[in-house]
């Protein structure tokens, strides 16, 4: 089974043969410190933690023994800008460096993840293609929203929540249907990602990674 989650869209955004990738442009000349909106909280030494939950067929949330975390766990500098080390453990573990980018959360490679400051254009647009045939599997785009809705997860409501919200397109024939869909990912203000959403190719059970607690020095 391929699990089409929120890890997928970052790997595809910077691996995949042929995908769009929108760059953030940098004044350089510009002395004017950007004033974060509080979406992008980036400090060493902060958590979040996560429980999976499955959605029923009527629409209700159950738990799942899924857990997971997403740690800073330093910083590193890469051609002489500063990013900070984002280790996720658990399910899908990894590590990835990321920076505030004037609004923009960015990758080394430049490939925006989300973005709180522009609620207009598709940030990124990303095609995953079979590695025998060439075919095309799957595309995601991304759009930012801002309709400052109130979120509810283990963690607390949160409200004026920011969306990333990701079209999905499935072109494989062993997909379940529906093969177009979208991920609602919701992000809270001075807190980052409190809820994503994932499924697997083979069936349309759609599951929601939600925020349990996290810690912000």
């Amino acid at each position: 089974m391929k699990k089409l989650s929120l890890w997928v869209l970052l790997i595809s955004i910077t691996m995949a043969t042929g995908c769009k990738k929108d760059e953030v442009k940098e004044d350089e000349n510009d002395s004017t410190p950007y004033q974060s909106k509080g979406y992008i909280p980036l400090k060493v030494g902060s958590y979040w933690i996560y429980q999976t939950y499955k959605t029923l067929p009527n629409g209700t949330d159950t738990a799942t023994s899924i857990v997971d975390s997403t740690y800073i766990s330093g910083t590193i500098v890469i051609n002489s800008k500063t990013y900070y080390i984002s280790e996720k453990s658990g399910v899908g573990k990894s590590t990835v460096y990321v920076r505030d980018s004037i609004g923009y959360l960015v990758d080394t490679l430049g490939g925006i993840i989300m973005s709180e400051v522009n609620f207009t254009d598709t940030i990124n647009s990303s095609t995953e293609w079979h590695p025998n045939t060439g075919d095309p599997m799957y595309h995601i785009a991304r759009i930012m929203y801002n309709e400052h809705k109130q979120i509810s997860v283990p963690a607390g409501v949160f409200s004026d929540c920011i969306e990333a919200r990701d079209k999905v397109n499935l072109y494989f024939a062993a997909a379940a249907p529906p093969n177009s869909f979208y991920y609602h990912n919701y992000y809270a203000k001075d807190i980052g990602l409190i809820e994503y959403q994932y499924r697997y190719s083979s069936s349309a059970t759609m599951f929601k990674v939600k925020l349990i607690r996290f810690y912000i020095p």
